[in-house]
Parts: structure tokens; C-alpha cells; sequence
């Protein structure tokens, strides 16, 4: 692994919450309730239909990070 890689992934490691400005927290709530809205309204889509077949059939999948 590259020096550059392992200084980014201990520092992403390190980080916590409360080191984080304020206007990024809100940046990644838009952008979570904005990619939510788009997902939702896939769900509708017919082309989907064959998809969410497969997907259901493989079961529960954890959610990295959803702690």
C-alpha cells in the first residue's frame, strides 16, 4: 500500500465526529436524504423489477457503516 493510502486511511481512522465542521455534517445529510429520494423513486421503475428479484434472493446484506 502506498505511504499516501495508509496517511489518508489513519487519518479517516482518527477522525471523529466532533472534529468535523458543522457544514460538512449538513452537506452529508442533503446529500444522503437527496440520494435516499433518488433510490425511492427507482423503486418504481420497470426496468428494475428483474433486478430486485435477484437482489432479494441473495437475503440481508449488512450496512458498512451504518453503526
Amino acid at each position: 500500500m502506498s505511504s499516501s493510502l495508509l496517511h489518508l486511511a489513519r487519518w479517516a481512522c482518527d477522525l471523529t465526529l466532533d472534529r468535523v465542521p458543522p457544514s460538512v455534517i449538513e452537506r452529508v445529510r442533503l446529500q444522503h436524504v437527496g440520494a435516499a429520494g433518488i433510490l425511492r423513486g427507482l423503486q418504481q421503475a420497470p426496468w428494475l423489477a428483474p433486478l430486485q428479484k435477484v437482489a432479494n434472493g441473495r437475503g440481508a446484506g449488512p450496512i458498512i457503516g451504518g453503526g
